[in-house]
Formats: C-alpha cells, structure tokens, sequence
C-alpha cells in the first residue's frame, strides 16, 4: 500500500483501498480521461458504419445409389469441401460481387470472403449455416440469394452429371427391354415359347424391367433432393455491430486506466 513518510512512496502492493484513495483524491484527473474515453468512443461509433447480419440454412443436394436393401442416399458434395471452397476469393463470380455491394472495393473477393460465415450445425451431416455480413439490409437479401444460388448453381452441375449416367443406363436398358421383348414375341408366334431360348430370354425381361422400374424411381428421387433453402432467408432488424455498450464501456475502461497512469506520472514527479 502507499506509504507517507517522506513523501508518497509506493510498495509492492496496492490494496482496493489505495485506488479507492486515489479515486477520491484526484477524481478530476479521472474524470477527464473517461470523458475522453467516453468522446472517443462515441466518434467511433459515429464513424463506424451499422453492419447488418442475414441468416439462413442451405440443405445440401444428395443423391440416391440404388442398392439391393433399397438406396444409398449421400451429399453430393462434403459441406466441409463447400465451406474451404467458399473461403478461397476466385470462388464467387462478378455478378456476385456487384450484387453485394461490393464493385468500389479495394479488395472486393476478398472482402466477400470475410463477410461470409459458415459452420456446419451441431448433429447436422447435410446442412449449412451461413451467416451474410453488410451495411445495407436491402443489399444482405440480394446478396445471400445470389450466394444461394452459387452453391445451388455449383451442385446441380454435380447432381446433373449424375442424373446423365443415370439416364444413359435407363436409355440402353430400355432399348434391351424393347429386343427382348421382340425375341420373345417371335418366340411365341414359333410356338417356342416353352424353350430354354425364350425361358432365359424371359427372365433377362423380367430382372431387366425391375431394373429400369428401379433406375426411373432413383431419377425422380434425386430430382427431388437439389440444393434448397430451408427457410427465408433473415436479416436482424437491428445492427448486429457496432456494439455501442460495449464500445462505451471499453472508452470509460481505457480512460481509467490512463488516468491511472496520469497520476501515477503526478506523483512521481512530486516526489522527485
């Protein structure tokens, strides 16, 4: 604590009730620097755009695999290898970047980068959150629906390759199943239709129409699970930062400690 002989010399520890002390003794040193941080906080505040946040939940596109216990359904893409790709500039397009706002930056792909967020939620496998920052709640809308429409864009090409195998195989077993049932439609009007020729024939028709019965259910399936919103997207109606208390706290806090140091420099002066 402080020790008043010969002077104010200070020892190697100060109690609550020496600051309590020097509170009281020069509160008008303490008073000007938290006004000052008090000042200085409310120009940053004034300087410092409002910065809006939209919100929405993006489910990935699948596909089905037909398997013999019914069909395989995977993500078309790893939402991990969609969120490293989102964070790499030269993923997002001109468009994009006129859409968000964003043409007069300096570093306009890479300021886009830095106002996307995205995180996988808990328990989820198929599922992205993306968290859109800006200035403007009119721009975050257009700006997430064209981010949207990126990824939905991107993983369709995915889906589409797909569903153009699949639909090649759908094509070539339905042109067996049309020669099939020519052979055995000749086969029956030759009274052949209890040869081993027509019974091999037969079945091959059979498995084959289940196969394409089974293909046609796998291509309306996965027509049905493209990239797609789960919900609106959102745009907090009030501004997600500056954090004015926060920002008026830390002004008072630094001005504290500033008229600490101010008397500290006081009184060494006085006892030099």
């Amino acid at each position: 604590m402080f020790n008043h002989n010969n002077g104010a010399v200070f020892s190697n520890k100060i109690t609550i009730a020496d600051f309590l002390n020097l509170f009281k003794k020069y509160w008008r040193e303490f008073f000007l620097t938290s006004s000052l941080g008090i000042i200085a906080s409310i120009i940053y505040l004034w300087l410092t755009p409002n910065q809006y946040q939209a919100t929405f939940y993006v489910q990935m596109a699948q596909i089905s695999h037909p398997s013999p216990s019914g069909r395989t359904i995977i993500n078309a893409e790893d939402p991990n290898i969609l969120i490293t790709r989102m964070k790499i500039p030269s993923y997002y397009s001109d468009k994009q970047i006129q859409v968000c706002g964003l043409e007069n930056s300096q570093k306009p792909y890479e300021d886009l980068v830095a106002a996307i967020k995205s995180s996988i939620p808990k328990n989820a496998t198929s599922i992205i959150e993306l968290k859109v920052f800006g200035n403007s709640k009119s721009d975050l809308i257009t700006c997430s629906e064209s981010i949207f429409e990126g990824i939905k864009k991107s993983q369709d090409n995915i889906v589409d390759n797909h569903l153009d195998n699949e639909n090649n195989l759908l094509n070539i077993n339905i042109d067996r199943l049309n020669y099939l049932r020519g052979l055995m439609s000749k086969s029956t009007d030759s009274s052949h239709s209890t040869s081993a020729f027509y019974l091999l024939t037969h079945n091959e028709y059979i498995s084959l129409e289940q196969e394409v019965l089974r293909l046609k259910e796998n291509i309306r399936a996965n027509e049905a699970m493209r990239t797609r919103l789960l919900s609106p997207i959102y745009v907090f109606s009030k501004p997600v930062a500056p954090d004015i208390k926060g920002v008026i706290l830390i002004g008072v806090m630094a001005g504290i400690f500033a008229g600490f140091f101010l008397v500290m420099i006081k009184k060494s002066r006085m006892i030099n």
